[in-house]
């Protein structure tokens, strides 16, 4: 049987359904609705554990915080290479991170959360290692200001 605003269009067309021997308690659709499927007038409540949690809200906004978390790190493995005047890209990390990765595709998945398990361990030493090669091979570039003539 439908579920949902298809059952109550149903049950306002069929409205034999709510006479009084139809159903003892039903008084109207809404308590018909409740006794039959469940469904409450403001509709159909989401479940307590699985994918529709009441907590999804939630998860997105952790997601969405992981998400700008790794782009962030990568964008400051970036900056810290460019103040060393050398270029990082996303293969650089890639390779790094582990031999058999050849393109960037690994870490561009795993800035959008679509990595596999244990990649994110992967990248994330890589990356440590990277900042301590850099750091540790020369001090960062200073901005050079020409002399001003007086």
């Amino acid at each position: 049987m439908c579920h949902g605003s298809s059952l109550r269009e149903y049950l306002k067309d069929h409205r034999e359904l709510l006479k009084p021997d139809a159903h003892p308690v039903a008084n109207d659709i809404e308590d018909l609705l409740t006794i039959c499927v469940g469904v409450d007038a403001a509709g159909p409540q989401p479940r307590e554990h699985g994918h529709h949690s009441p907590d999804i809200n939630g998860r997105k906004n952790v997601h969405a915080e992981l998400k700008r978390e790794r782009k962030n790190a990568y964008a400051e493995l970036k900056r810290c290479y460019s103040d060393h005047g050398q270029e990082m890209t996303e293969k650089i990390l890639a390779l790094e991170a582990n031999a058999k990765w050849n393109t960037r595709d690994p870490v561009a998945k795993w800035k959008r959360l679509q990595d596999r398990p244990g990649d994110d361990s992967l990248i994330r030493s890589a990356m440590k290692r990277l900042t301590e090669r850099v750091t540790a091979a020369k001090p960062p570039t200073p901005a050079v200001v020409p002399p001003q003539k007086s």
